[in-house]
This record gives structure tokens, sequence and C-alpha cells, in this order.
């Protein structure tokens, strides 16, 4: 009788024993080299694969995103039969130099009014420009030039080419600059006309700064310059350099 219930009570300990291993969590059973391989492979092929995944969505990506198109520089065409631009005509200048107040002339009257010898009209100008030789301009020595003077006839007295109302150019001071001293203006200039008057000069053969003043003259030595009272004198002045 004990026998068999030691027989029992160790059955029951042995059953006891089975369930306690049943319920434990088997242990992992360790790869073996093949799977082990298997199993790296298997990472590596995963991650080739995220990487290129990736490197195709980041060029579908820039694809998808609208590139600039350079446009064509425009080429100018050249227009055979359009004229030429017209060429920019330089301002009037002021007084060339230092003016030199002209003699008194018979009959002068104020605002720049002289009037002519036989009271019938007035000489007056207004001075409009250098054309060319501005102040300063060098010269070499025994140069020769012509020096131009843009003047308007802002008087009645019509200048023309007889006794009556003819009008030359006169030195009336300053350095002759091989001139005659009296050079002749073309008429007939009417009143509020626009006109060029001329001299041919010759720079002085030794260096330095050289300068003439130059009046209109009508008959009778009736001198006339530019200004509210006559006393401006059209000039020029040259630089003499070797």
């Amino acid at each position: 009788m004990k026998d068999r219930k030691w027989l029992i009570a160790l059955a029951v300990l042995m059953i006891s024993a089975l369930a306690l291993a049943a319920c434990r969590p088997a242990a992992p059973a360790t790869p073996s080299p093949e799977e082990m391989a298997l199993q790296v492979a298997g990472t590596q092929a995963a991650r080739a694969t995220q990487a290129s995944v990736s490197t195709l969505v980041a060029r579908v990506t820039e694809l998808s995103v609208p590139t600039a198109i350079p446009q064509p520089t425009a080429t100018p065409m050249v227009c055979p039969t359009c004229p030429p631009p017209p060429t920019a005509v330089p301002a009037a200048a002021g007084p060339t130099s230092a003016p030199a107040a002209p003699p008194a002339a018979p009959g002068a009257a104020t605002g720049g009014q002289v009037w002519a010898s036989d009271g019938k009209c007035y000489f007056q100008i207004e001075y409009m420009g250098d054309v060319n030789i501005p102040p300063d301009t060098v010269m070499k020595p025994s140069q020769e030039f012509e020096k131009i003077w843009r003047v308007k006839n802002t008087g009645t007295c019509t200048w023309d080419s007889a006794d009556v109302y003819g009008v030359d150019l006169v030195l009336s001071g300053g350095d002759k600059m091989g001139a005659h001293g009296v050079a002749d203006v073309r008429g007939p200039v009417a009143p509020g006309d626009v006109v060029e008057v001329a001299v041919d000069l010759v720079a002085p053969a030794e260096e330095g700064t050289y300068t003439a003043y130059w009046v209109l003259t009508g008959p009778n030595n009736t001198r006339f310059g530019y200004g509210d009272n006559n006393q401006f004198a059209l000039a020029v002045r040259i630089s003499v350099v070797k």
C-alpha cells in the first residue's frame, strides 16, 4: 500500500514538472551558418531596394519641377532704308573769355541799341555761341586757323554789302594774331536772322595764352558788341604750346 502511494506521488511530481516545462518559452534556436548568410543577404537586398526607391523618388520629384527654358536674345536688325540719326548740335557756350567793352559808338542808346548814323534804324546783336575754337584751345606755334562765332541780328537794320548798313568785323583790342584787323561780314542779314561771322588768324610763334576781341562795326565806325550796354565783344582765347 505504501509503495502504491509513493508511486502516485512520484507520478504527480513528474506530471507537474512536465507541465512547468511546457509553460516556459522555448529558447531560440541558434541559426546555422547557412541561415545567417541568408539573413545577411536579405538585409543587404532590402537596404539596396530601399536606396533605389529613395533615388527613384528623388529623380521623379526633380523631373516634376518645370525647368525654365532660356529665351533667344533679339538681334537688332539694320534698316537699310532708314536715314541716319541726326547729329547732336552742341549748346551755345557763354562768353568765351573776360569780354572787353567796345569803344563808345555815336548815338549809342541803352539796352544794347546803337543807332545808325542816319538815325533810321539801330544795330544790335545777340551772342549765340562759339562755332569752333572754344576758349583755351591748344594751338601749335604759327598754326593758322579760322575763328567762327554765331550771332543773331536783334536790331532793326538789315546788314548789307552797301555803304548804307554794311557791317564788318573789326579788331578792338588784345592780340592781333596775324589778322589784318578787319573781316567782311557777308550780307544781307535781316533783323531776326542768325549768321556766322569769321576771321582768319595765326597763332603766335611763342608759347603762351593769347586773347583777341572783335566787334561788329557799321558805317561811320558805328561799333556794337552785345550785352545790355554793348559791354561785351566777340573774343577768342588760345594757348600756344610747342
